[in-house]
């Protein structure tokens, strides 16, 4: 569900920031062509990264010499390029490196129908349409090569993005039950330092724990400890939390380090020595969220790793018949038939969104996994159901380490 009022927020910030020379902004009243739009996701991608932007924007639906807002009847979904090729998938293929560029449809201020381009910026390597790379200058759109200044600047870039000082952001800004919880993991961190930790006032604890640079607040601070109210901060992230189960809900309800400590929980029932678990849903455990954690069978290492705000968007193959169990009933073990490649789409914890294939095993538990968000049992896919007599000595002797996306 689309937060009409976080893009008006920001297409009026947009208007605000283009009175002064940039290269990661454009406005159009309409769409023109595949090939323009191409250049102007290259252009945009480099400006941004030239401009230290984490992202640029294209808005259709804006005049782009007076900035009256006028709405548009631009749908890339019904946009077909050469070839008679989705607009979209012509666009994925022939932009390089990889980069999560997306559209977004929002009513400014409820009234006139706007789309955005949202663009990530430029990350060690120029972004190319056609293995050209391109840059705004001014108002036109051209070839990069011959800049060789900036090309250099590109592939230097990558900058930490979550270390830089949020202006006009204060300790007013800050969760005062998400502190408290920082604290006490400083102190159980460093317990040589709980009686000093215990004196400090809040700025001097957060500098002591690098979440603030110099009493100043960055976005690692707003991350972790920032209340709701303060995400206006960070409102170019889409990501905002997990989405609450059975509603298009994608606010955090709480900050984000109390959410993190929600996935552990997770985590942590999941390698329980007493359970016998690839994968576990958010869910299974009370959280009402849509998070799962998987065991990445088709990894080196088998890494358990986190999904949120977890999509199924393809289903691939034919069914195959195999065993599944799970920790919600346990000592039971089914023969479920699932497929044997998927596609998901789903948000990293540092926010970063991701679509990828899976096949194999790993896809099983994906499909598992994802049935448990939607209410779904593997018993009520399962051609037979049965007891497994070993389930209590599988995991003895087991035990787990916090992983790496946790440190």
């Amino acid at each position: 569900m689309v937060d009409n009022e976080t893009y008006s927020r920001l297409l009026d910030r947009m208007i605000a920031v283009s009175k002064r020379e940039n290269r990661y902004l454009e406005f159009k009243s309409n769409y023109q062509d595949a090939q323009h739009l191409g250049e102007y996701i290259s252009a945009l991608s480099n400006g941004a990264c030239l401009d230290r932007q984490d992202s640029g924007y294209l808005f259709f639906g804006v005049e782009d010499e007076t900035l009256a807002i006028k709405g548009t009847t631009f749908d890339v979904s019904k946009v077909k390029a050469k070839g008679n090729q989705a607009l979209l998938l012509y666009l994925k293929l022939y932009i390089t490196p990889k980069i999560d560029f997306h559209f977004e449809e929002f009513f400014y201020n409820g009234n006139e129908r706007i789309v955005v381009l949202i663009v990530p910026a430029a990350l060690g390597q120029p972004t190319c349409f056609f293995d050209e790379p391109y840059i705004r200058i001014d108002s036109h759109v051209t070839k990069l090569a011959p800049y060789t200044d900036w090309i250099r600047e590109i592939y230097i870039s990558g900058h930490d993005w979550t270390a830089e000082v949020v202006d006009g952001a204060t300790l007013a800004d800050l969760d005062a039950d998400a502190i408290l919880e920082a604290r006490k993991g400083y102190k159980e961190r460093f317990p040589k330092q709980a009686k000093a930790c215990d004196e400090w006032d809040d700025a001097t604890f957060l500098d002591h724990a690098k979440l603030t640079s110099g009493g100043k607040i960055t976005r690692t601070t707003l991350l972790l400890v920032g209340k709701e109210e303060s995400a206006h901060y960070l409102e170019h992230m889409l990501f905002k939390g997990t989405q609450v189960l059975g509603t298009q809900d994608y606010r955090a309800e709480k900050p984000m380090l109390e959410q993190i400590d929600s996935l552990f929980e997770v985590y942590r029932t999941l390698t329980d020595p007493s359970q016998d678990g690839v994968g576990i849903a958010a869910p299974q455990i009370g959280i009402n969220r849509r998070l799962i954690l998987v065991m990445r069978y088709d990894k080196p290492g088998e890494p358990i790793e986190p999904y949120l705000n977890i999509q199924i968007d393809s289903l691939l193959g034919e069914k195959v018949p195999g065993p599944e169990g799970c920790l919600s009933l346990p000592p039971y073990r089914g023969i479920v038939r699932r497929y044997p490649r998927v596609q998901i789409s789903y948000v990293k914890p540092d926010g970063t969104p991701v679509t990828e294939k899976v096949e194999g095993y790993s896809a099983i538990i994906f499909q598992h996994e994802c049935d448990h968000l939607d209410g779904i049992l593997y018993t009520d896919r399962a051609d037979t159901v049965m007891v497994n007599e070993n389930w209590a000595e599988e995991r003895k002797g087991f035990s787990y380490e916090k992983p790496d996306w946790w440190r």
